[in-house]
């Protein structure tokens, strides 16, 4: 039992794939006619292989060892593993070997497409340096006699801040086309924007400020690691975010909002936010018998988290209603995910608010409204809280595509939304399969 691919024949009636067997990652011979696999070579602790490919006449094979932040295309021959070169990404590079003698695989980010390097059968090292051979483009494969296919689409890593209304219409943009936007959070007072930018798909992606009203842009943060979810500080003055240390662990950063100072360690979560009083913080531990629980800590004093909402579901995305009285947060435990009220911060009662999916909570600054995404489709809900907790009927704002760019912020006014969105319309950019003959002499 495992999880295996990135398949490639051998010549010897054995197929190798990389992946995960009875817990163990690395590559794995399998008979092609069926039977039992075993180990051509176990990656070590905190990496694992991505695909592999036969090189001709059983000289060795190519495969992508994974040890963040970065993908090492390597060469495995008589047992040994020899880094050829690396590639700072989180997308598989997908090596292969060209009869023309070079190696090709698949760069993203923002030099995203089809690359090579010449690369030696006969010493198995590399012979020059890397050349693009077709742009915005990935999903290869290559014949014996230098036949190339490939798919090819624009460029989708581009993206903008915009303002929406409450129909999903675009009022417009904020600054301009950047590689990677993601997680938009405003400031209070609405003039502000922290959000994640960087290299689409690399580890190095960071928080910046957005000055809304001129457009400008300020970085943040400047750690090679990939920086997310940042949520600003009732006062504006700091930011939060969540740094990624290892492929298991998360850091949640504080820092100044102007740059000054050194960042601070304020706990250990995949996300995190802050009460509007910003006395109290909400991260999300994986529990040991449990799935995700929320847990809260007060800021000042001993800083002792206690838990919050804890049960065998998996409870995320914590986020605090302006009166301080309540908390939503998503859970899996019907069977997918939901958006659900308690009151904070003893975490009594329950209140379901989503029908039918929903994530990523947000109440409107009033308090009297509360978002969530369904998929692609915004969704809102009328909020009273005096004497009790009473919800509407959810209601569908608007859709919103690609789904997985409903990343939100409400303004102050509630009467317009921050959105991510790509450069250009999906529908736009189709995928197109190409194929070349003898594709080197075309370069």
């Amino acid at each position: 039992p495992g999880s295996v691919g990135g398949a490639t024949w051998t010549g010897d009636g054995t197929i190798v794939m990389s992946g995960t067997v009875d817990g163990k990652a690395g590559l794995w011979a399998f008979p092609e006619r069926g039977g039992e696999p075993h180990a051509v070579l176990l990656a070590e602790e905190k990496t694992h292989f991505h695909g592999a490919h036969a090189l001709p006449d059983g000289r060795g094979l190519l495969a992508t060892l994974h040890a963040r932040p970065e993908m090492r295309v390597s060469v495995l021959a008589d047992g040994k593993l020899t880094a050829l070169f690396a590639v700072k990404t989180n997308f598989y590079v997908e090596p292969m070997y060209s009869s023309t003698g070079h190696i090709l695989y698949y760069r993203g980010g923002s030099n995203r497409g089809l690359w090579a390097r010449p690369f030696s059968l006969d010493t198995l090292e590399l012979t020059g340096e890397r050349f693009l051979v077709a742009a915005n483009s990935g999903g290869a494969s290559v014949a014996r006699d230098g036949t190339l296919v490939y798919t090819h689409a624009d460029d989708p890593s581009k993206r903008r801040l915009v303002w929406v209304d409450r129909q999903g219409e675009i009022l417009e943009t904020i600054g301009s086309y950047q590689e990677g936007f993601a997680t938009p959070s405003l400031s209070l007072d609405g003039g502000r924007l922290a959000v994640r930018d960087g290299e689409w798909g690399n580890d190095d992606q960071n928080i910046w400020i957005v000055d809304v009203a001129r457009g400008t842009r300020t970085r943040l943060t400047s750690a090679e690691r990939s920086e997310s979810y940042p949520t600003w500080t009732p006062d504006g003055r700091r930011v939060l975010y969540v740094q990624n240390i290892s492929e298991d662990v998360d850091h949640v950063m504080i820092v100044n909002a102007d740059g000054t100072g050194e960042a601070q360690k304020l706990a250990e979560s995949a996300w995190a936010s802050l009460s509007p009083d910003g006395r109290y913080l909400i991260t999300q531990v994986e529990g040991e018998k449990t799935g995700t629980d929320l847990w809260v800590s007060q800021l000042e004093g001993d800083g002792e988290a206690r838990l919050l909402v804890g049960t065998a579901a998996h409870e995320s995305r914590g986020r605090v209603s302006p009166d301080g009285a309540y908390i939503a947060y998503q859970s899996d435990e019907s069977g997918r995910s939901e958006v659900y009220v308690k009151r904070f911060p003893s975490g009594e009662g329950k209140w379901q608010a989503s029908v039918n999916g929903g994530s990523w909570p947000r109440f409107s600054p009033k308090g009297d409204e509360l978002f969530w995404r369904n998929e692609g489709t915004l969704m809102a809900v009328d909020v009273e809280t005096v004497p009790t907790l009473r919800l509407g009927t959810p209601r569908a704002l608007f859709d919103w595509k690609p789904e997985e760019m409903l990343q939100f912020d409400v303004a102050p006014d509630a009467r317009r939304f921050v959105l991510v969105a790509p450069e250009k319309e999906p529908e736009a950019t189709p995928n197109e399969v190409m194929l070349v003959e003898n594709w080197l002499a075309g370069l």
